[in-house]
């Protein structure tokens, strides 16, 4: 699946978006445990509280979908932890809806949380991460490349993240820039697993496929293992479950040719 820069957690500062709950509370607990210093980043402060004084994080309560608001979070997690080493980009506004049933401020939000948010944190942070060298890792998903109905908004903004990856990685070739794409399916014990699981699709999807002894769900304690574990070897994706990596190669093929093309000009 390709090699970055590997990263270790320990004593890394690890500013995680999407932190209070799900799947981002559980990889807070993980990250914690291999020693990272957390900046840890959600809208509600409360459950972001607990999640803090469970790992030893700060807790940064910030409106994601808020653009002035994103643009002051790198720094005020340098004025906790100092220069920032990892950032996971793992926060999500997901509804089930067909487009024309979405509200504007649900579309806004949707594209602002998913897509803008990163790229503004990726922004703000790159001059750091290009002298000091880190890891940036955006959490995208297999509705990103599969047209599941109902997941319009939410698709589309995930297909933007991981193609922001990608070229964000064209971008800081020979920087000391670790990128990781994370591209998941359903996540168990998460209220994203159960809103999706209302969905006809991906509920026979899941289904079939466990008929078949195939899972096309995991784990949120899992997945949060197999995301540190991508890091810290240096993993330039990472497709949860792996029966599923062949969408994320037939996704990536044009950009495989397109780079292969670009290597073959500059030696002609």
């Amino acid at each position: 699946m390709g090699r970055t820069r590997a990263t270790p957690f320990a004593g890394a500062h690890v500013l995680l978006t999407g932190a209070s709950r799900g799947l981002g509370a559980v990889l807070a607990d993980e990250l914690a445990a291999r020693g990272a210093r957390l900046s840890l980043v959600a809208r509600d402060a409360a459950r972001l509280a607990d999640v803090a004084a469970r790992t030893g994080g700060a807790a940064l309560p910030t409106d994601l979908a808020d653009t002035a608001a994103v643009s002051g979070v790198a720094d005020r997690a340098r004025a906790v932890h100092g220069p920032v080493d990892v950032v996971v980009n793992n926060a999500a506004a997901f509804w089930l809806t067909p487009l024309d049933a979405l509200t504007t401020e649900q579309l806004v939000t949707t594209v602002a949380v998913n897509l803008l948010a990163p790229a503004e944190l990726i922004r703000a942070l790159l001059p750091e991460l290009r002298t000091r060298g880190g890891h940036v890792v955006n959490v995208a998903s297999l509705g990103g490349i599969m047209a599941i109905p109902n997941l319009t908004a939410y698709g589309a903004s995930k297909a933007g993240l991981a193609h922001l990856t990608e070229v964000l990685r064209t971008e800081t070739a020979g920087a000391p820039i670790g990128i990781t794409l994370v591209q998941l399916a359903a996540i168990e014990g998460t209220d994203m697993y159960d809103d999706g699981m209302k969905s006809p699709m991906i509920d026979r999807v899941v289904r079939r496929a466990a008929r078949l002894g195939l899972r096309m769900s995991e784990p949120a304690d899992r997945v949060a293992r197999r995301i540190a574990d991508a890091v810290e070897q240096g993993r330039s994706s990472l497709v949860v479950p792996r029966i599923a990596t062949g969408f994320h190669l037939m996704r990536r093929s044009p950009i495989a040719v397109a780079a292969a093309l670009d290597v073959h000009r500059g030696k002609s």
